[in-house]
């Protein structure tokens, strides 16, 4: 009740009568011999500290509070913060003002709590938004573009992160015929959804800059942008539309051209069927007549926003629908269905799941083939989205085991609700074939951005970036109780715009216990993996292990250990210090790489995002704090 109370008027502000509070909450748990109670109470009283700006007080009692509960994040977040600021009083007002750590009093009521607050705010504001959007849609139809560019500035302005916003921005320019701007428009819609995940919406913005590379006479920038709309969703016929002025325009072959303008008339034959026959007669040399004539004075000599009008057109379209969009988020078909506490149900299906993969899915190309099957890029007709499919391996089929170890991952991966964690959607299986449908990530591995990078390793603030959104994705799956077992570059996807998903979790182990869980098999990547776990016995300090490795393998280059005397360096915890490796980084990075990869489980971090913290700490702080 104290601690409570305490929370209560510490974040109204009245530090006076919290901390009084949190005093009598400390005095009381340490009378009652309740250990957690202790840490707890503790906790809030090095909050409130850190907020009225006694930074030494609020670092001890955090440090006490860590000893008591050493995998409390909040508690290290609190102590690292203030003891970074023990030096510098002359920052307290302003630390105070900021409260860095308001998130951090979980103990009053709901209404109280500052995330409730912030998140109210911010939903009036993307209501708000949305309306803003909503007017600049009308009013860009009815070619009051002015009118649009402001509305659509005003929903930017309240909700930066609406990416129809930008869109909406792009495409009033462009009426404007400031084809400039509307580029940068279209490149922040870009980078806004790709670091969202929002992957289907990528199709058409790439297809409309595209079209804004070809008015400006960029063709080499045109056929890249049509070419990563058309990976995405191959039946985008704007993007064909697109591909072939550009590949004109950079003199490619008659037959290539033609191929584009074709594809995109065969798809959209209303929009593209007389551009293809004037870009045939363009290309033979034959005067065009009719319907391709008036195609070729709005394709060809009637300036570059005459080519995008069917496009804009389309997107117009869309933006219409997306409040209806948002609405159906929630139950797209083909998701597995919640159904209380238990998470997410995914039975069994017959022929009727069966004909769904050949009505709603195309597999449209193998990108990658595992031990269990083989991977495609599949397109989601009914909702208008790429897909990954991955396909249990023919001879697997007849094997109940083997099927259920497949059918494991996705009930495993569908409890694992995160941000940073590849999305299963459903899965489909008869007797005679089983898929998983995944979200289909565009992006590269951390593998391949290691091997595309000059000396094959990262710099260390985008470096530590990717370990904190990789060990908030870890960290929540331990949560679950499971553990991946085999964390690795190859495993971890980097999509356009720098956000990170963790995947494969094929050969994840659920854990029936908080400490160990042995196995009959050993598996996972040799050079990633834990001793321990190379004995058939996993913990949760195995992923932070492999991830110290991947670590280790960003920051320089290479791997800790290997050679044919591998297990033995593990053993020994022998390897070249990454400040040896890379000059420049400061000799702190290898105290926090030894512990990471220390050969007993129980003097590792017990926690990635601990991991994620200390690495922070030892490169002077330069990432963004982690989220619990």
């Amino acid at each position: 009740m104290q601690r409570a109370a305490a929370s209560v008027f510490l974040q109204s502000g009245d530090y006076e009568e919290g901390l009084a509070l949190a005093d009598r909450a400390v005095g009381l748990a340490e009378g009652g011999g309740d250990p957690g109670e202790l840490e707890t109470a503790l906790r809030v009283r090095a909050a409130g500290e850190l907020w009225a700006g006694d930074f030494p007080k609020a670092a001890a009692d955090a440090k006490r509070a860590l000893t008591l509960k050493p995998r409390d994040v909040h508690a290290l977040r609190i102590y690292m913060w203030a003891k970074d600021r023990t030096a510098a009083p002359a920052s307290a007002t302003a630390a105070a003002s900021e409260r860095p750590l308001g998130d951090i009093l979980v103990e009053s009521s709901p209404l109280d709590d500052p995330r409730v607050k912030l998140a109210g705010r911010r939903a009036e504001d993307h209501l708000a938004a949305l309306k803003q959007l909503d007017q600049a849609m009308r009013l860009l139809g009815l070619n009051d573009a002015g009118g649009a560019l402001q509305a659509s500035q005003r929903a930017q302005a309240l909700d930066p992160s609406l990416g129809d916003a930008y869109m909406q921005q792009a495409l009033a320019w462009a009426v404007l015929k400031d084809m400039a701007q509307a580029l940068v428009e279209v490149t922040k819609a870009i980078g806004v959804w790709a670091q969202q995940g929002k992957t289907a919406n990528l199709p058409a913005a790439y297809s409309l800059r595209a079209s804004f590379q070809n008015g400006l006479g960029n063709p080499d920038a045109a056929a890249r942008d049509a070419d990563k709309a058309l990976s995405i969703d191959p039946s985008l016929a704007s993007a064909y539309f697109q591909r072939g002025r550009a590949l004109q325009a950079l003199g490619r072959k008659q037959t290539e051209v033609l191929a584009a303008y074709k594809r995109a008339a065969d798809l959209s034959p209303a929009d593209y069927q007389a551009a293809y026959e004037t870009a045939a007669d363009h290309l033979s040399g034959a005067p065009a007549t009719g319907a391709a004539a008036a195609a070729a004075a709005g394709a060809w000599g009637g300036g570059p926003w005459r080519a995008v009008l069917s496009v804009a057109a389309y997107l117009l379209a869309v933006l219409l629908g997306v409040a209806a969009w948002l609405a159906r988020r929630g139950a797209r078909p083909g998701r597995a269905s919640w159904s209380g506490p238990g998470g997410p149900q995914i039975g069994a299906a017959g022929d009727g799941e069966r004909r769904a993969l050949d009505s709603q899915y195309d597999m449209v190309e193998k990108i990658g083939e595992g031990g269990m099957g083989a991977v495609y890029r599949g397109w989601d007709k009914a909702l208008k989205r790429p897909v990954a499919i991955k396909r249990l391996r023919p001879e697997l089929q007849g094997n109940p085991r083997e099927r259920e170890r497949f059918i494991k991952e996705a009930e495993m991966v569908a409890s694992l609700r995160h941000p940073h964690i590849v999305e299963i959607y459903t899965i489909l299986r008869d007797d005679d074939d089983t898929h998983l449908v995944f979200e289909f990530i565009v992006g590269r591995t951390l593998h391949e951005l290691l091997n595309e990078s000059r000396g094959r390793h990262l710099e260390p603030k985008r470096a530590l970036e990717i370990l904190r959104q990789v060990a908030e994705a870890v960290d929540h799956a331990h949560s679950r109780r499971v553990i991946h077992r085999d964390l690795k570059p190859a495993n971890v996807m980097i999509a356009d715009g720098g956000w990170v998903k963790v995947m494969d979790f094929g050969i994840a182990r659920q854990v029936q216990d908080s400490l160990l869980t042995t196995t009959n098999t050993i598996v996972g990547t040799p050079t990633y993996m834990a001793p321990e776990q190379a004995l058939g016995a996993v913990v949760r300090e195995s992923d932070v292990y492999a991830l110290g490795v991947s670590f280790y393998e960003m920051l320089t280059g290479g791997l800790p250990f290997k050679g044919p005397d591998e297990m033995h360096e593990k053993l020994d915890a022998r390897f070249l210090a990454p400040s040896r490796l890379l000059p420049g980084l400061p000799p702190s990075v290898d105290a926090v790489l030894a512990k990471a990869l220390a050969a007993r489980a129980e003097e590792r971090y017990h926690s990635c995002l601990e991991l994620h913290a200390a690495a922070a700490e030892a490169l002077d702080g330069r990432a963004t704090p982690a989220r619990s």
